[in-house]
């Protein structure tokens, strides 16, 4: 299941109206007020990871104004690298407690995190709290983590889904619009037996009085022909991530089956184990729709090629 509490890190940086969520180091946090215990917080994570970067909020939802840039005081402080799709969670010195309010604490935000003294609907219920800073760092160390390539499925499958679904509603639309001459069929796709004769008399070169019929009865049958053949085959992708190691370009791939199918529940659509691949070893026909979906825009469905999700992450029909 996918957090909305999660920052795309391709969203770090994307000012609108001055508001958003941009990049900078505990040098440029104010040291007063809460920043003195994030600073410490920030300090001492960084030990643990030192190839981390940190951004957070530049506005201030409770003043409505936009914090200056020598005096930043984010209430969350979001944790990726650069090699990273999404950030690995965030952490806080704030009060997160629902049930009364009291001291502000150091907190932990992640999708690794189980709370349950709060619902699962909360926020909360992915936090953990503690007054003390050494156990807070090791909280931070127990559940920060880059995802993995499961687990970037799961978060990046929602835009291939609703391009697929997309796809599917026109051919629905154009279907139903095709059968509206005639009369309406009893549901989209179902036809009455009407319609099975008129296509038989078709195909005995029956000419009909009119022009206009045979066109429109031809339109009928190419859409309904479509549609079947559509649903005949539900939607698979290879789940492609193009990354670098050492130097060399590397694809990591992975099957999927049927991704609009209860599109809730994601891992169970896995359709096997991810495999990695060099530019010599990638089969050809995912390499050239890759080829084409490289020049595509981030978010957009190609039918029967695929969909880019962003800058390294791809889905291919197979």
């Amino acid at each position: 299941m996918r957090h909305k509490n999660v920052v795309r890190v391709s969203d770090v940086g994307v000012l609108v109206d001055g508001r958003g969520i941009r990049e900078f180091t505990e040098d440029e946090l104010s040291p007063d007020g809460n920043n003195q215990y994030v600073i410490m917080f920030m300090k001492e994570i960084r030990k643990i990871f030192p190839t981390i970067k940190f951004a957070g909020d530049v506005f201030n939802p409770r003043d409505g104004v936009t914090y200056a840039k020598n005096n930043l005081r984010p209430n969350k402080i979001h944790i990726y690298t650069d090699t990273d799709e999404w950030c690995w969670g965030w952490i806080a010195y704030e009060d997160y407690k629902v049930d009364s309010a009291g001291d502000c604490m150091y907190c932990v935000y992640s999708r690794k995190i189980e709370n349950n003294k709060y619902d699962y609907s909360r926020l909360q219920h992915h936090i953990v709290m503690t007054s003390k800073l050494d156990i807070a760092v090791r909280n931070a160390k127990r559940y920060l983590s880059p995802f993995n390539f499961k687990e970037i499925v799961d978060y990046s499958k929602a835009g291939v889904v609703q391009g697929v679904e997309d796809h599917e509603r026109a051919i629905r639309n154009t279907l139903f619009e095709a059968k509206k001459p005639f009369q309406e069929g009893p549901s989209i796709g179902g036809l009455p037996q009407l319609f099975t004769e008129l296509f038989h008399l078709v195909d005995s070169e029956y000419k009909f009085l009119s022009e206009e019929f045979t066109n429109q009865l031809s339109t009928l049958r190419n859409a309904y022909e479509h549609y079947v053949e559509h649903d005949k085959n539900p939607a698979s992708f290879y789940c492609v991530r193009i990354h670098e190691r050492r130097g060399h370009q590397l694809f990591d791939v992975i099957p999927t089956k049927d991704l609009t199918a209860n599109s809730w529940s994601n891992i169970s659509r896995l359709d096997g184990d991810p495999t990695t691949c060099t530019e010599e070893t990638l089969p050809t026909d995912i390499m050239g729709k890759l080829s084409v979906l490289s020049i595509a825009e981030i978010g957009e469905y190609i039918h029967d090629v695929g969909y880019r999700e962003s800058a390294g992450i791809f889905y291919v029909t197979q």
